[in-house]
Formats: structure tokens, C-alpha cells, sequence
């Protein structure tokens, strides 16, 4: 266990992906520690927020060591502000056995005209370099290109104790080398050709890409 042990805390924000709930509890022997947001509020969450679920988790025993993140929001579909980020990470920077473990499988899919994407390491890169070894951002090839049979997934960390569990890990669940190849060609060569405005462009194109890829790959549509 390299950010917790069996019978830690995962503070959530609610409403949540439901699969998160069987991966933190059943899979890890964590406890979900629920943080109520508000409609009123447009579901941004606050630091009294945490420090309500984080002081009431450890008055029933239970120690806070991740908490976890979702944007762009699943199942909400909102966006998390640079400056909700600021204060959320001000927040941890001040509890140094949590972890922030950010989802953002959504980055590339934001299609709104009310706000940009900004991402976790962004915020921690500018303004908490300190959390820089707390901070892991998961990412992966099935939201934004639609291409969850492509089976891979990206984690972003700069621990050098979660590294190491996962390239043993990498020995039995590495993604394949022609999947490698095509995803290379998407990221390294079509990605870039891309700016941030136009991404909605860009969802598309990489369909139509992704198409003509599989039959070289010899994978039947």
C-alpha cells in the first residue's frame, strides 16, 4: 500500500462515479468518506467541506489519506474552477498524509463556452510544489477518444514509491505493442496539430482516425 493502508479514509466528493465505490472499498479495504456538496453552490467544494468530512471521519476512527477528484465531473459534467482548485489544495498542502488523486479522463472532452479545463498538475505545478509527490492524475484513452477497448490507462505521478510498484505491476499488464503504436501516432503526430479551442474538432477527427487504424492493427470494426 503506497498512499494508504486497510481501513483508511478516500474522501469523495458526492455525487460520484458509482465504480469508484467497489474500487476504494471492496478492492482496496478502504472506507468512503462522503462529502456533501451543494446544488445551491453548483456542487463546487469548499474547504469548510473538507475539514466537516475530514473531522468527522477521524472522530469515528477513520484517517483521511486520499482524496479523490473527478474533473471534468462525472456524473456532473462540471468543471472545477483554477481558483476552486487553489483553495482545495491550500487545504492538503496543510495535511501532510493526504494524497490527491485526480480523475481526469474528461480533459480533452469539454465542448462548454462557460470555462476551461485546468488541471490538478497545473495548479500544482504554478502554486504547491510541495505537493508535487502527493499529487497523481489518472488519465486514459477511453473517454476522450472512445476507445476504451484499447484497454490503456496513463497515471501521472511523480512518487518514486508508486513508480516502483507500478513497473512490476507494468510485467503482466502492459498495454500491448501494437496498441502502443497507434495511440503513439495518435498522441505524437495527431495530437499536437491541435489547439485547446479546438477540441471538438478534434474528437471527431480522431474517430475517423482510430477507424482506419484497426484494420492494420487486424481488429474487425
Amino acid at each position: 500500500w503506497s498512499i494508504a493502508n486497510p481501513g483508511d479514509g478516500v474522501l469523495i466528493p458526492t455525487p460520484f462515479y458509482g465504480a469508484f465505490s467497489y474500487d476504494i472499498t471492496v478492492r482496496n479495504d478502504l472506507h468512503l468518506v462522503r462529502i456533501q456538496r451543494e446544488a445551491a453552490n453548483d456542487y463546487a467544494l469548499t474547504t469548510n467541506m473538507l475539514e466537516s468530512a475530514y473531522d468527522d471521519a477521524m472522530e469515528k476512527g477513520v484517517k483521511p489519506k486520499i482524496l479523490m477528484l473527478c474533473s471534468p465531473d462525472n456524473p456532473l459534467g462540471r468543471l472545477q474552477t483554477e481558483s476552486e482548485l487553489i483553495n482545495i489544495l491550500s487545504w492538503c498542502a496543510e495535511k501532510p498524509d493526504i494524497h490527491i488523486v485526480s480523475d481526469e479522463l474528461y480533459a480533452l472532452s469539454v465542448h462548454s463556452k462557460k470555462g476551461n479545463f485546468v488541471s490538478v498538475l497545473e495548479i500544482v505545478s504554478k502554486f504547491f510544489p510541495q505537493m508535487s509527490a502527493r499529487t497523481h492524475i489518472l488519465w486514459a484513452a477511453s473517454k476522450d477518444f472512445g476507445a476504451s477497448g484499447f484497454r490503456m490507462g496513463v497515471l501521472h505521478t511523480k512518487n518514486e514509491d508508486i513508480k516502483a510498484v507500478f513497473r512490476n505491476l507494468g510485467v503482466y499488464v502492459a498495454v500491448s505493442n501494437p496498441i502502443q503504436r497507434g495511440l503513439q501516432h495518435i498522441f505524437g503526430h495527431f495530437l499536437p496539430m491541435y489547439p485547446t479551442h479546438a477540441h471538438p474538432l478534434l474528437m471527431g477527427d480522431v474517430h475517423v482516425e482510430i477507424a482506419h487504424m484497426l484494420p492494420q492493427l487486424c481488429i474487425e470494426q
